[in-house]
């Protein structure tokens, strides 16, 4: 019996070296690879980008309006060019704000790119009497 005490305990010392030797080996491990980690470096990344501005389109008149009578439409006013205002009264000179307006108003804030915007008018024609006489011409 004793013997087989001593086999107990040599194998027990071995498995005991071993699980020992597992633990050092583990351990430099470990170390190795905390201390390799550690030894980042910070990177910095730029870039440049395009100033894109934000374009406003601004309404500055939002109608206008042409009166005419039967007598402006005479044959005698054939050459006669009348322009629209803001309250229909004709005028047959234009001149800046009367007859000559600026519709609308784009602006853009700081940019370093061209914006390409549109507007749209819508215009719209109404008479107060039918015209009756079957002409083309009126």
């Amino acid at each position: 019996m004793e013997e087989q005490n001593k086999k107990k305990q040599i194998t027990l010392a071995i498995l005991g070296g071993i699980f020992l030797l597992i633990l050092v080996i583990g351990a430099a491990y470990s170390y190795f690879q905390v201390v390799a980690n550690n030894n980042a470096t910070t990177t910095t990344i730029t870039g440049n980008a395009e100033l894109v501005g934000q374009a406003t389109l601004t309404t500055n008149i939002s109608a206008l309006r042409l009166n005419i009578t039967a007598e402006m439409m005479h044959i005698s006013n054939a050459n006669t060019t009348y322009y629209a205002t803001e309250d229909g009264t004709p005028v047959t000179t234009a001149t800046e704000g009367s007859g000559i307006y600026t519709l609308a108003t784009a602006s853009l804030t700081e940019s370093e790119v061209p914006l390409y915007c549109s507007y749209t008018y819508d215009i719209t024609a109404t008479a107060s009497k039918t015209i009756s006489d079957g002409s083309d011409a009126n």
